[in-house]
């Protein structure tokens, strides 16, 4: 995993899956709009930067709203976790 992104609000890391897909992490260390704007911001330059479409797993309810607020939404993807798991996966998409 290769960090793309931090600073003292967040941590952008990001991965390929097996099948190819750039998988990003995000951790949010403290959250507020102004945060939010700066993050909506940083993944749009990151996605331009790497040309290449990005993607997220699914992991809980809570997440999936944090990802549709980002511009995500959700795919017929699925990536095997190395804990055995079966993730879905939501897509970047700059709006």
């Amino acid at each position: 995993m290769t960090v793309l992104d931090e600073n003292l609000y967040w941590r952008i890391a990001g991965d390929r899956a097996p099948s190819g897909e750039i998988i990003l992490h995000c951790t949010v260390k403290k959250w507020t709009h102004s945060v939010y704007k700066a993050l909506m911001s940083t993944v749009c330059q990151l996605q331009m930067r790497i040309k290449e479409t990005l993607y997220a797993p699914w992991m809980s309810k809570k997440q999936e709203k944090f990802l549709c607020m980002m511009g995500f939404y959700p795919t017929d993807k699925f990536m095997l976790g190395i804990d055995g798991n079966t993730y879905q996966l939501f897509r970047f998409e700059v709006h």
